[in-house]
């Protein structure tokens, strides 16, 4: 992580050239105060997951929104992270966790939205996510058909940077349902 830029180092928010300022506790009210009120569009956030870069992207008076970057084997990996309000200690923990994992966890991975006021202050590895009920399994020929049908819908493959990564996952995606499927 850069010196120059905050950091929200292990839950509390590290501000450089505020040397007499309390570190800001991730999801307290001074948290998304600071969020809000300082300007700063990219910080650093560092866990025992990794590390990655948060950057707010959109238009001022428009929706912005929060992105994760870290570049891994030299390609840049870029995860949605949401509105401020989300910005939660949980939400940076599960997002840290994602863009550090291996690719093909990377790529399955699917953030949960939930509602700032009901997330408490914890890690990632909770037993309340182990207690979550998951929704029945999709058969490979669902998963398929989804994945054709993301590839051929030109409003998720329109122009834009994320485009060919949009489409590249699917493709790899689909064969790799064709290839387990020959198995």
């Amino acid at each position: 992580m850069s010196n120059n830029k905050p950091t929200a180092d292990y839950g509390y928010l590290h501000v450089p050239g505020e040397r007499f300022t309390s570190p800001i506790e991730v999801g307290s009210e001074r948290w998304f105060r600071w969020l809000d009120e300082s300007g700063c569009t990219k910080f650093g956030v560092k866990t025992s997951a990794g590390s990655f870069t948060a950057q707010l992207e959109g238009r001022r008076g428009e929706s912005q929104y929060w992105y994760a970057y870290k570049r891994k084997d030299g390609r840049l990996r870029k995860l949605y992270m949401g509105r401020t309000e989300d910005l939660m200690s949980e939400k940076l923990n599960r997002c840290c966790w994602a863009i550090n994992t291996s690719d093909e966890d990377f790529y399955n991975y699917k953030p949960k939205k939930q509602q700032p006021e009901k997330l408490p202050n914890k890690s990632v590895t909770s037993q309340a996510d182990s207690d979550a009920i998951a929704p029945a399994p999709l058969s490979r020929e669902q998963l398929q058909s989804i994945a054709n049908e993301l590839l051929a819908d030109p409003e998720l493959t329109r122009k834009g940077k994320d485009r060919g990564t949009v489409k590249r996952a699917l493709a790899a995606f689909i064969n790799h349902l064709s290839q387990s499927e020959a198995d």
